[in-house]
């Protein structure tokens, strides 16, 4: 087979690859979908913190926020986004958007987030 005819099979492939992720994203599954872009971002955001790249963790999180979904990629996402919060990475500081984002994260079932809500009433107590 020529080099030419095998290039325009796999370029064949890739855009019907392509085709079907559109169509998947966008009408068969659109929360799996969703489920996976936050599944993504966690890595790459996990990533761009331990690099001390704030700004750019934020802004791969902030969209995310808005996922009206069930996963717990989604509650790692939202956990992490407040953590931004907590500490001023990449935004002002702000307790009551971190505790926003923990009460989302803890009900998508982030042992993390639930952890850390229960701490931070306790501070409020004292």
């Amino acid at each position: 087979m020529s080099s030419v005819v095998s290039d325009v099979i796999k370029w064949s492939f890739k855009l019907v690859i392509l085709s079907l992720k559109c169509f998947i994203k966008l009408h068969v599954f659109p929360d799996l979908f969703k489920s996976f872009v936050a599944a993504y971002t966690v890595g790459e955001v996990t990533e761009l913190y331990n690099q001390q790249q704030y700004d750019k963790s934020y802004s791969k999180l902030k969209p995310i926020a808005n996922y009206n979904i069930d996963s717990p990629y989604l509650g790692k996402c939202l956990y992490m986004l407040a953590i931004h919060y907590i500490n001023g990475f990449g935004v002002d500081e702000s307790m009551t958007r971190a505790r926003m984002y923990l009460e989302k994260a803890a009900t998508q079932g982030s042992d993390e987030a639930i952890l850390l809500l229960a701490e931070l009433k306790e501070k409020t107590k004292k």
